[in-house]
């Protein structure tokens, strides 16, 4: 569910108790194919490589080895660095609108989960839907690499 736009007073059955509240709401049905082309925003980066998010889905990740070659973590900054020529390092900065490939949908089954307890307070939840993608080809990555080679051949 995106947003509710509307929820209506409830109103109570005679001789159940069942109350019908009638509602309205937008929905928002996603699953990208697999090497689908999307945009998407950087939302994090780390050794392991870098999460990508939609307005209306955080859960997609490019691992370090699906990014392009030489590509390099800094650690003081926590972006990467695709050492595309030795004088002219490229920036996978974050909040930075990137192009990307689906490679993989992952599903977890999520199971129910009692009552808050100790031991289930500590386990971690993975995600239902994960997607995974590259940034490997020309054209994928930062958007802002490419728009600008567009307009400098677009010049010449």
């Amino acid at each position: 569910m995106y947003d509710l736009l509307m929820a209506s007073d409830g109103l109570i059955g005679h001789g159940t108790g069942l109350v019908n509240v009638n509602v309205e709401f937008r929905l928002i049905v996603f699953r990208p194919f697999k090497n689908e082309v999307i945009l998407g925003k950087i939302s994090s980066s780390n050794l392991h490589g870098i999460r990508v998010r939609l307005p209306f889905f955080d859960d997609i990740f490019v691992p370090r080895e699906k990014l392009p070659s030489p590509c390099e973590f800094k650690f003081d900054e926590q972006i990467y660095v695709w050492q595309a020529s030795p004088d002219f390092p490229l920036y996978f900065d974050k909040h930075e609108t990137v192009r990307l490939r689906i490679e993989q949908e992952i599903w977890t089954d999520q199971t129910p989960i009692g009552p808050k307890d100790e031991e289930n307070s500590k386990s971690v939840r993975s995600s239902p839907y994960v997607l995974h993608g590259s940034m490997q080809e020309a054209g994928l990555g930062p958007c802002l690499w490419w728009d600008d080679a567009e307009e400098d051949v677009a010049e010449e």
